[in-house]
């Protein structure tokens, strides 16, 4: 049973509760490969909790990137009693840590262990965990101040097949590292914007080579927003955002009614957009913020700042454009994939516009859009003035930077018109020239 509002749900709650989607996509919630036991059971709207499968696999066959000692690592992660357990278990297999890694397993993907002496299943246990909006990352539901854990899955949900790259999965910490050392040494995103970046601190993904790139079994924990809450501060997905009610009132009515719509949309615009366009434009990075990649911090409504999140596949700069190409983790000797990569083909793009693309279409055309939508439609705000209020919060605070000014005119973000993914397109079809994109009218112009 659905409750009437979901408005006082707490954060975690809310990663279960909203069950729409991504509703700007003609296939939201499409998830191939899941039979209706399988929904109930790791859907997030059955609200099921469970424990993690846990295996040994050989380290020859695993790719262990930590940014700290292994075990450090395991006795933090899993407490030393759970460790313990383990290392017991192993032991009782006939297997030595030496020789063997520990790696959780979403109990879904357990299927597909063909148990051999290089993965052996060691059992279900540890906290409890339940499935959030993209299902193949769970939240702790133990304590919810642990990581999230994200788990490799054989499923399309959306779009996208929900397995992780090894490549990525290795990656996933040293980008972390960059994008947080870059905004700590930020005054603007430090101080003024007290911009999160949740850390994806740690990857593990069993590999035979035949398999390559792509792993059955992979895990990536990422830190849990809770670790940055102030004590009177609450987070909300920013999916919730323009989400409707049972009440029949959209999710933030009591926000608007409190502080008004012009009030709290200029604020939001401060909070959310201004820090993602910073990092653009004064740095050169680019991270695809919609919504379900970004959480907002507010009190009793109020935005204070916003959370950043999923980083592993979902960055991108161009060489040139770069502030600090120094910072940039040395990709090649994190795995061999890089090596070969071509441009455009990674995180490493050809030209400038592809930034802007990542971070105009993802930020505004596949988020921001939703709200300006929902204001229209529900008070008689203007989608008009919506887009004029956020150019205008852009203008405002480039004017304080006047040195970020011809980076920005090379962005180009009020041009006529601009890129969008062709979601529909990518769903249906397997490969296109150039892409799956097409372009929309720019509400920015």
């Amino acid at each position: 049973m659905h409750s009437m509002s979901r408005r006082n749900f707490s954060y975690e709650e809310l990663e279960s509760e909203i069950w729409e989607g991504h509703p700007y996509h003609p296939c939201f919630k499409a998830r191939s490969g899941f039979s209706l036991g399988d929904h109930a059971a790791y859907g997030p709207e059955a609200r099921q909790s469970f424990e993690l499968q846990w295996a040994a696999v050989r380290r020859e066959y695993a790719r262990i990137e930590l940014l700290e000692d292994e075990t450090s690592f395991w006795e933090r992660e899993l407490g030393p009693s759970m460790f313990g357990q383990l290392l017991a278990d192993l032991q009782h297999i006939g297997k030595t840590i030496e020789e063997y890694t520990f790696l959780p397993i979403h109990p879904w993907q357990v299927k597909l262990a063909n148990a051999d002496a290089d993965i052996v299943l060691l059992g279900s246990s540890g906290d409890s965990y339940r499935s959030t909006q993209s299902v193949r990352t769970l939240w702790n539901m133990t304590n919810p101040e642990k990581a999230h854990v994200k788990l490799s899955m054989n499923m399309v949900n959306t779009s996208s097949l929900r397995t992780l790259d090894t490549h990525a999965v290795c990656a996933a910490p040293h980008i972390s590292k960059w994008i947080a050392d870059t905004v700590e040494g930020d005054p603007f995103l430090k101080d003024e914007a007290s911009l999160v970046i949740l850390k994806e601190y740690a990857g593990i993904s069993y590999h035979p080579e035949e398999e390559e790139p792509c792993a059955k079994f992979g895990a990536i924990w990422r830190e849990s927003i809770r670790l940055y809450m102030e004590e009177d501060e609450a987070a909300v997905p920013c999916t919730a955002l323009p989400l409707m009610e049972r009440d029949g009132f959209p999710f933030i009515d009591e926000w608007l009614k409190r502080y008004g719509i012009e009030k709290w949309l200029k604020r939001l615009v401060e909070v959310c957009v201004v820090p993602v366009w910073h990092l653009l434009a004064a740095h050169g990075i680019a991270v695809e913020a919609h919504a379900q990649n970004m959480i907002l911090l507010h009190k009793d409504g109020w935005p204070t700042r916003v959370a950043l999140r999923d980083f592993h596949d979902s960055v991108e700069y161009c060489h040139d454009f770069l502030e600090e190409p120094n910072r940039i983790p040395e990709f090649a000797g994190i795995h061999e994939q890089f090596k070969k990569g071509r441009e455009d083909q990674y995180y490493w793009m050809s030209s400038i516009e592809s930034l802007r693309e990542l971070a105009m279409d993802t930020l505004f055309v596949f988020h921001l859009s939703e709200l300006s939508y929902v204001l229209e439609e529900q008070y008689g705000f203007s989608e008009k003035r919506f887009w004029k209020l956020t150019g205008e919060a852009l203008t405002e605070h480039l004017s304080c930077y006047p040195e970020l000014i011809f980076r920005n005119y090379l962005l180009q973000h009020t041009a006529p018109v601009i890129y969008a993914e062709s979601l529909l397109k990518r769903k249906v079809q397997k490969d296109e020239a150039g892409g799956f994109r097409h372009y929309v009218k720019n509400s920015l112009r």
